[in-house]
């Protein structure tokens, strides 16, 4: 019998604490704040290395380290402490108290829960198949989950953290909405740290679409966290007879955040995935521009599930493991898709382009699936013609070992120097080579006998130089980033995919950007251009490089909330 393995159980919020619905059950009530926990918490396991030494008081963990602030003093306050398993047991947990939601512990090992399953959704074999690092290049990022009084949560590469505030409920000043209680938040603002990780030239990006896209994944990051909670999801199926069309909680994200800033305090979710969103009708905003996106892949989301159901005549009692199939599927979908990205300046077309090729590498084949895809897509205005999704097949071979592309730097370089032509790599532009990575993951394709393919992503990224006069007192041209993604069979060496951003189709769309944020004031005067400088909060660093103006770190415009400039 194969020894048991040593395991930590951390409470996870299932609902926002002031939206869940009244248990059937008999209430166990919580002591401050008189919820019902039954229906608001669940656990879950991940696994521990020997002895524990990977779960530290606090939380700590090698990749997490939980900060938390006293709310009346603002200072730094002890951290949950670790309880090691009693002897002969395996598993160990946080010292809290599940009754009580709303204590220091509690919060901690709670948010603590949030951040790891949603790591651990991106590492999973089914999706990348790989570890993330942080973009900021530290082994840990700072989770803090009361930072302060603010209606706003956020993800922070400069100060490598994720931000949680907490605020009174203006409908009902009794009440406070801690913003780390809520599992949609916790899952959104760690999916842009961890997005960031496996994309971080998106941080910088210059058009519209690139920060939407951002914004995108990171709500179906809380969507699919919302799917693999078992509670949640029977309790879905049952109120729906198994749909998951139409606003539920798994298309509606952030329901007490949004519920509280809602003029009326009805109920009102920050966004629902569940829309019609059409590029030539949103208004031009990234949070509002994202609903493009992630409403289109809800719906291939709601088209697996259905289409497995429905292998199942619909039958109820099946709707639960249909739903569960097709949330893996879907995230294979959806999220490999972000290591296929080119490096730099990308386009909702690039991401569906990104997303055809990954599964084309996954299964040998374009299904059904992307079929639905291209026409939904088609139908929002992102692609002209349902064949603008498909990405050619390369021709030509490696001409050199895969191993060594991934091991040696000069080799890489070389190799790159090689062949630009075939990497659409311009010719005399400086490159580097933006990342390699060895992935192993799960495809039907594969005939290992744990159906594992292994890959290897190979990113190149370089700098061109383009014309934008908005200002005769501005630099009349900008350094603009672009770059190729390089996929290959690991063991064959067969190339799989290239992906190369297209500089000049996004062009207006970095012009409209550079403008939009000069007439905001989000630029610093051209006499103070002489060092690298941000104006304010959550805008972007700007600087004047070799006579050219560089802008960069234009994601922490999504660190503020619309209406906040």
């Amino acid at each position: 019998m194969a020894e048991k393995k040593l395991s930590v159980r951390l409470p996870l919020m299932i609902q926002d604490p002031m939206t869940a619905p009244e248990s059937a059950a008999a209430p166990k009530a919580s002591k401050r704040k008189n919820e019902d926990t039954r229906t608001l918490v669940e656990g879950i396991i991940v696994s521990a290395e020997p002895n524990f030494r990977d779960f530290l008081d606090g939380p700590v963990t090698p990749k997490i380290a939980i900060l938390d602030f006293d709310p009346k003093s603002g200072l730094l306050i002890k951290g949950a402490r670790f309880q090691y398993p009693s002897k002969g047991k395996k598993r160990g947990t946080y010292e809290f108290d599940e009754d009580d939601i709303y204590s220091d512990a509690f919060i901690q090992s709670s948010v603590l829960a949030a951040v790891l399953k949603t790591l651990r959704l991106f590492e999973d074999e089914e999706v990348l198949g790989r570890s993330v690092a942080w973009a900021f290049g530290a082994e840990q990022i700072f989770v803090v989950p009361r930072a302060g009084e603010w209606e706003n949560a956020f993800y922070e590469r400069d100060s490598h953290s994720l931000q949680f505030f907490y605020f009174k409920n203006p409908h009902d000043p009794q009440k406070v909405v801690y913003t780390a209680l809520s599992r949609d938040i916790v899952a959104h603002e760690t999916g842009h740290a961890i997005i960031d990780g496996i994309a971080p030239t998106l941080y910088d990006a210059l058009t519209l679409e690139s920060l939407a896209l951002h914004e995108a994944m990171a709500d179906l990051t809380a969507v699919m966290t919302a799917f693999g909670s078992n509670a949640l999801t029977h309790r879905v199926l049952d109120q729906t007879g198994g749909s998951i069309r139409e606003p539920t909680a798994f298309s509606s994200l952030a329901s007490e955040f949004g519920t509280a800033l809602s003029q009326t305090g009805g109920a009102n979710a920050l966004r629902s995935m569940w829309n019609d969103a059409n590029l030539a009708s949103v208004e031009a905003e990234p949070h509002a521009l994202s609903l493009v996106l992630s409403g289109g892949m809800y719906r291939l989301m709601n088209f697996l599930y259905e289409t497995i159901w429905g292998k199942f005549n619909n039958e109820y009692s099946k709707s639960g493991y249909s739903l569960a199939v097709a949330a893996k599927l879907f995230q294979r979908f959806a999220f490999r898709a972000l290591d296929f990205l080119p490096p730099g300046n990308v386009s909702f077309l690039d991401y569906a382009r990104a997303v055809y090729a990954a599964e084309r590498s996954a299964t040998g084949t374009t299904g059904v699936e992307l079929s639905f895809l291209a026409d939904e897509l088609q139908r929002r205005g992102v692609l002209g013609n349902v064949k603008d999704i498909e990405v050619a097949i390369p021709t030509w071979k490696l001409d050199v070992d895969t191993r060594a592309l991934y091991d040696s730097e000069s080799e890489a370089y070389a190799f790159v120097a090689r062949n630009r032509a075939q990497l659409n790599v311009p010719p005399d532009v400086p490159f580097v080579i933006a990342g390699r990575y060895h992935t192993r993951k799960n495809s039907p394709r594969s005939k290992d006998e744990n159906r594992l393919k292994e890959e290897l992503i190979f990113k190149i990224s370089w700098e061109q130089i383009e014309n934008d006069q908005f200002s005769p007192s501005y630099p009349a041209t900008r350094r603009v980033m672009a770059g190729t993604t390089l996929v290959t069979d690991w063991n064959s060496g067969t190339i799989e995919a290239v992906l190369t951003s297209d500089l000049q189709l996004q062009k207006r769309a970095r012009d409209a950007m550079v403008r939009s944020l000069w007439q905001r004031g989000l630029l610093p005067p051209p006499n103070e251009l002489r060092f690298e400088k941000s104006l304010l909060f959550g805008a972007p660093r700007v600087s004047v490089v070799g006579g050219h103006l560089h802008i960069h770190g234009l994601a922490r415009l999504l660190h503020m909330r619309r209406g906040e400039e």
